[in-house]
């Protein structure tokens, strides 16, 4: 059979089919979901280990949807996650594996360029009222986050999570915008 339309073939893939097709390359679907495709099976999600202090439930222990992934997390983390293998759940035994550049570095641009919201980039302003009731609101006067979350190193005061002071420079301001008001 003769292709239609070859001049197509030239064109690079659109973001979300191009994401579609390296996740089913690299098998990122064995363990992550995205548009409701992949994820592990009950059985598989026993092999998904964390440390025995880390009683996480399966939404700490089985790998993230990747839905809204590239809005989510800033450029720099998803390279940091994908390229370089950057642990932020260091309570985790399994981990994910690594690719290479030469494998990895499109499907970045991809989840970026399919997710990313323009406006979900803005950063709110700094004042220092505002660092302090983010503090207090983190505290375990305010909505406790750091019952969860270590701070600093500081461990958490129950079960992990990702350090808060990590959240900057992972984040997208306007996803961790909406996560706060729609957790």
């Amino acid at each position: 059979a003769v292709l239609a339309n070859t001049e197509s073939l030239e064109e690079p893939l659109p973001a979300p089919l191009a994401i579609a097709h390296s996740m089913h390359r690299l098998n990122c679907i064995a363990c992550h979901t995205r548009s409701d495709i992949g994820g592990p099976d009950d059985k598989q999600k026993l092999l998904f280990l964390a440390e025995e202090h880390a009683e996480l439930g399966d939404e700490g222990r089985i790998p993230p949807n990747l839905d809204d992934v590239g809005n989510k997390l800033r450029l720099s983390a998803l390279r940091e996650v994908l390229l370089n293998g950057e642990k932020v759940r260091p309570y985790m035994k399994t981990r994910m594996p690594q690719f290479g550049a030469n494998q990895i570095e499109d499907l970045v641009v991809h989840f970026a360029a399919a997710d990313a919201r323009p406006n979900d980039a803005v950063e709110p302003a700094f004042t220092i009222a505002t660092a302090d009731t983010g503090r207090a609101l983190a505290g375990s006067e305010g909505v406790s986050c750091i019952q969860c979350h270590t701070a600093a190193g500081h461990p958490s005061l129950g079960v992990p999570a990702i350090d808060l002071t990590d959240m900057h420079h992972r984040i997208r301001p306007g996803w961790f915008r909406s996560h706060l008001l729609d957790p």
